[in-house]
C-alpha cells in the first residue's frame, strides 16, 4: 500500500497539469478528446472510447473511439450514479459511467494494454483519479461557459437599456401621432427580437385602428398564442401594443420578464407622448384665444 501511494505521490504535479490542460478546452469534444490523449500515455493503450451525453433525453455521442469493441453496447448503458467497473476477462478492461446533476454524463471504456498485461493496483486507483480529474475540468469548463453567458446576457441588458432610453428620446420628438406609433412599433419589436408588434386602438369595444410591423406581417394580426400585451388608456380610447413571436437562434422562444418590462416602457413612453401632444395642441389653442381676445379688447376700445 505504502509503494502505491509513494508513486501516487508522483503523479501530483502530473495531475495538475492534466486539469490545467482539460480546463482550457473551448469544448466538450476538445476537452473528451485531451482526456483520452492522457490516458494513452498514463496506460499504455490505444484501445479507448468515450461517449458523452448533453442531458438525461439526449443520445450518447462518439468523442473518442478506437473500435475495439461493439460501441453500439456502449450507447444502452443505464446511469444513475458514477460506476467503475474493471473486468480482465472482457475487451472491455475498465469501463465507468460518469453523471453529473445537470444530466450530462461520461461513459469511458479502456481495452488491454500494448503489453497485454492486466491493469493492475495503481493503474485501477490512477484510473479513478484520473476520472475525478475529468468530472472537475467539466465542471469548471461548465462554470466558465455559464460566466460567458451572464457577461454576453449583461451586455445585451445594456444595449437594450441604452436603446430605450434613445427610444424615449425619439418618440418625445413627435408630434404626429401616425409617426410616434410606427417609431415605437418598430423599437419594441427590435429591442425585443420579436418577429413582429403591433398596435391596436380601441373605442370601448370597437376596434377603430390597427397598425403592425413590419407591415408584410399581416398573417400575425389575429395572433393570441406567444405574444405579450402592454395597455393604456388615452382621451377615452383604449390602446394595446403587442409584442409577437420572439426570435432566437434556437427559433421561436417564450418571452421573458425582460420583454415585459421593455414593452410596459415603450407604451408608457407612447402614453407620455400623447398626453404632451394633447398639452401642446391645448398650449397652442389658449394662446391664440388670449391673442383673439386680445385683439377684441382692442377692436372694442376703438
Amino acid at each position: 500500500m505504502s509503494n502505491i501511494l509513494d508513486r501516487l505521490s508522483f503523479q501530483v504535479n502530473e495531475l495538475q497539469e492534466g486539469f490545467n490542460t482539460l480546463s482550457e478546452s473551448a469544448s466538450v469534444k476538445e476537452l473528451g478528446q485531451k482526456f483520452c490523449h492522457i490516458l494513452r500515455g498514463n496506460f499504455l493503450t490505444t484501445k479507448i472510447t468515450l461517449f458523452f451525453k448533453i442531458n438525461n433525453d439526449s443520445s450518447w455521442e462518439e468523442i473518442y473511439s478506437s473500435k475495439f469493441c461493439d460501441n453500439e453496447d456502449f450507447k444502452k448503458i443505464q446511469y444513475t450514479e458514477t460506476q467503475i467497473k474493471f473486468n480482465e476477462k472482457s475487451d472491455v478492461k475498465a469501463l465507468a459511467v460518469l453523471p453529473f446533476k445537470s444530466g450530462s454524463a461520461f461513459l469511458v471504456a479502456l481495452g488491454e494494454k500494448l503489453n497485454k498485461e492486466n491493469y493492475n493496483e495503481f493503474e485501477k486507483i490512477l484510473f479513478q483519479i484520473y476520472l475525478q480529474v475529468l468530472s472537475n475540468s467539466y465542471l469548471a469548463f461548465q462554470n466558465r461557459q455559464k460566466e460567458k453567458e451572464l457577461i454576453f446576457s449583461l451586455n445585451h441588458r445594456v444595449l437594450q437599456l441604452n436603446s430605450l432610453i434613445d427610444t424615449g428620446i425619439e418618440i418625445s420628438k413627435f408630434q404626429k401621432s401616425e409617426i410616434l406609433f410606427e417609431m415605437a412599433l418598430e423599437r419594441a419589436a427590435s429591442l425585443t427580437s420579436s418577429s413582429a408588434a403591433r398596435l391596436l386602438i380601441f373605442d370601448g369595444e370597437t376596434l377603430i385602428k390597427q397598425m403592425i410591423f413590419p407591415e408584410y406581417r399581416e398573417d400575425l394580426l389575429e395572433a393570441e398564442g406567444n405574444l405579450i400585451k402592454s395597455e393604456f388608456e388615452f382621451d377615452k380610447n383604449k390602446f394595446e401594443l403587442s409584442i409577437i413571436e420572439k426570435e432566437s437562434r434556437q427559433g421561436i422562444i417564450p418571452f421573458d420578464e425582460t420583454d415585459k418590462l421593455l414593452l410596459d416602457s415603450i407604451t408608457q413612453q407612447v402614453n407620455v407622448a400623447l398626453e404632451n401632444e394633447f398639452l401642446h395642441k391645448e398650449s397652442i389653442e389658449k394662446e391664440n384665444m388670449k391673442k383673439e381676445l386680445s385683439v377684441a379688447a382692442s377692436i372694442q376700445q376703438m
